[in-house]
């Protein structure tokens, strides 16, 4: 990747990065060649300009003048300088790489343009050109709920703001929605990532009006890229007045950003080259035909939502309204609320009648997702509507008729879970009518070349850039490999190889894959272990992984923090914190 990559203004304001200490690269003509560091970790991406002479410092502390959101990385990780470019450990907790070698602490290493420097698990690449795209963090999801009640507890002083949600289809690459963001937000607006393709924005002093304008922004930024993406939005205090009720209202109301534009495409759009999925789709457009409700179950990332779009898109109910609902998402009373609406004094700040979402819902197909998590007393109340076809709002004293068709998708092995007393069983036995298993991508291996080939395709059409070739040595590396994230770490993994790459052909240098537990050949862990041990296992390796970040284990695991807290309970494990 190139500076020339990257878009050449920001709506007006300096196209050029200043950092603290910094001179405005760009603005005094020079024929020194201009060098800037392209940041890649996983809640973060930016550019920032080298210094014409001097040093900076790189790290996790917000006083350094390189900013790296990583918590595997030091506070104060390394210096880089700038005449010529060189870097310098400063005895990091996890170490610097240059090309794959790790330095020691103290030692300095010459950079080429084009290098990749490793530090924890972000990436930072020195390219020629100055900064083009301003610095901006995008916070984990429990640090953007924590800005935003700091925010709801001065708003009474401070005035109103908004919370809007965007929800991307995941064809769409991560780092190309964050380029779109930092082209179109305010400087003061705060960007955090609530869930897979999700995205949580913070207007500060934004009016319904102003709040508008921003994400008129957006949707041109977006035409721009032939993107699509649906939102929602919340206003203080009018649509509540704490972080969770604001963030619940703009999670669930979801429409396309562009009043104009059509529906989400659906993902990564069905690849069904080996032979298991191939049964699996014909087994799938036979149910999609009828009526009969469906649970979908496999290994988070396996695509599971993807295969509930295809049921949907191929059923007599294709025209009406597909709801997706992730029941690990809410709190308990803001699920049953949303789920079921309730009438105008049910609690205090029922200040009017509303429907629930089932309601809205009405003639079309209902998505459960992470069912597993559903609480208990909803679980019941779920399953009266499921039997009586009728649904009664929070405070109501009739029913309404509602004809919806349900799916249910899930990671865990809802029996087990029943048998351990989380699940109903009746109602898993109203859900699963069919059950639809979903195998994990190491065991249907014919279908790793055409992911391949379909994540290349869309990560260089929205990086602007030419269809990239790959090298015998990282496909055979990738079709090795046991993917224990599926399908969605295949995706992360043929990003961040587009970018690191560049418009060179993508070698084994550019893949990044974690190393794979003990097992067989094909992946599958074989310490006889059940799954609710598997599961648990994975969750305290993944959890040790991210250094304790509940976030950040979360966002691996593919699900909520929410989601994840409850696990650990269930488990027996402790949270850090605590």
């Amino acid at each position: 990747m190139t500076a020339r990559d990257l878009p050449d203004e920001i709506d007006g304001e300096d196209s050029v990065t200043v950092l603290p200490g910094l001179v405005a690269i760009g603005t005094v003509h020079t024929e020194v060649e201009l060098l800037s560091v392209l940041v890649l970790s996983q809640n973060f991406i930016a550019t920032y300009p080298l210094p014409r002479s001097g040093e900076v410092t790189v790290g996790r502390s917000h006083s350094v003048e390189i900013y790296v959101d990583d918590p595997i990385v030091s506070r104060r990780h390394a210096i880089l300088s700038a005449k010529p470019p060189t870097i310098r450990d400063l005895g990091s907790s996890n170490g610097t790489r240059v090309l794959g070698v790790q330095l020691a602490p103290g030692e300095k290493r010459e950079l080429a343009v084009g290098d990749i420097i490793m530090m924890g698990s972000s990436a930072l690449l020195i390219q020629r050109g100055d900064a083009k795209v301003r610095p901006r963090r995008f916070w984990t999801q429990e640090h953007f709920e924590a800005r935003l009640r700091e925010e709801c507890s001065r708003g009474d002083r401070a005035g109103r703001f908004s919370v809007a949600c965007l929800h991307f289809g995941r064809d769409v690459p991560d780092v190309g929605v964050r380029r779109l963001l930092a082209r179109a937000l305010r400087t003061s607006d705060v960007v955090g990532e609530c869930g897979r393709s999700v995205y949580a924005l913070l207007l500060v002093d934004a009016d319904t009006g102003q709040s508008r304008l921003v994400l008129d922004r957006i949707a041109d930024a977006l035409k721009q890229h032939d993107v699509t993406a649906r939102w929602g939005i919340a206003h203080f205090p009018a649509d509540g007045r704490t972080g969770e009720a604001l963030l619940a209202k703009a999670q669930i109301v979801a429409d396309p950003v562009d009043a104009g534009a059509e529906s989400p495409p659906h993902s990564e759009g069905r690849v069904v080259a080996d032979a298991v999925t191939q049964e699996l789709y014909r087994v799938a457009d036979r149910v999609a035909a009828g009526d009969i409700s469906v649970l979908i179950t496999g290994e988070t990332g396996v695509g599971k939502e993807v295969m509930a779009e295809e049921i949907h898109r191929r059923s007599p109910r294709q025209a009406r309204p597909f709801l997706r609902l992730n029941c690990a998402a809410l709190s308990e009373s803001l699920l049953e609320s949303e789920l079921f609406g309730h009438e105008r004094g049910a609690f205090t700040s029922a200040v009017a009648a509303k429907p629930g979402l089932l309601e809205t819902a009405d003639g079309g197909v209902v998505l459960l997702d992470e069912i597993g998590e559903m609480p208990m007393n909803l679980q019941v109340k779920l399953l009266r509507v499921i039997e009586e076809k009728q649904v009664r709002r929070v405070g109501g004293l009739k029913s309404h008729p509602l004809d919806v068709r349900f799916l249910a998708a899930t990671n865990r092995d809802l029996q087990k879970h029943a048998a351990r007393g989380l699940f109903r069983m009746d109602l898993y036995y109203r859900l699963a009518g069919v059950t639809l298993a979903i195998p994990p991508l190491r065991d249907r291996p014919g279908d790793i070349k055409p992911l391949v080939q379909t994540f290349l395709h869309h990560a260089s059409r929205h990086l602007g850039g030419s269809l990239p070739t790959m090298s015998e040595e990282a496909l055979g590396l990738l079709c090795a490999y046991h993917w224990p994230g599926n399908i969605r770490e295949l995706k992360h993994v043929i990003e961040r190889a587009v970018l690191l790459a560049g418009n060179s052909t993508i070698t084994g240098a550019h893949v990044s894959l974690e190393k794979a537990p003990p097992g067989d050949q094909e992946g599958r862990v074989i310490n006889g272990a059940s799954a609710a041990d598997d599961d648990r296992r994975r969750v305290l390796e993944v959890l040790t992984a991210c250094g304790g970040n509940q976030s950040r284990a979360a966002k691996k695991l593919g699900m909520s923090r929410g989601a994840l807290i409850r696990r650990l309970v269930t488990y027996g494990i402790t949270r850090p914190r605590e």
